[in-house]
């Protein structure tokens, strides 16, 4: 993956998308558990933007 599809991927900088793309070769390898990639996407994606097509008043808070 190259840094700009890390950052077309959603993460908060090339830096993350690159961490991101090691942390994921660790998970495949069997050296980072699934519960522990989760935690370092959870922290590391962008937020997500709200969608023109789902109106404020529908959104959970």
């Amino acid at each position: 993956m190259s840094a700009q599809q890390s950052k077309d991927a959603g993460f908060r900088s090339e830096i993350a998308g690159a961490v991101h793309e090691m942390m994921r070769a660790a998970h495949d390898a069997g050296v980072v558990s699934p519960a522990a990639l989760h935690t370092f996407e959870e922290a590391w994606l962008a937020p997500a933007r709200p969608s023109a097509a789902c109106p404020p008043s529908s959104r959970k808070t």
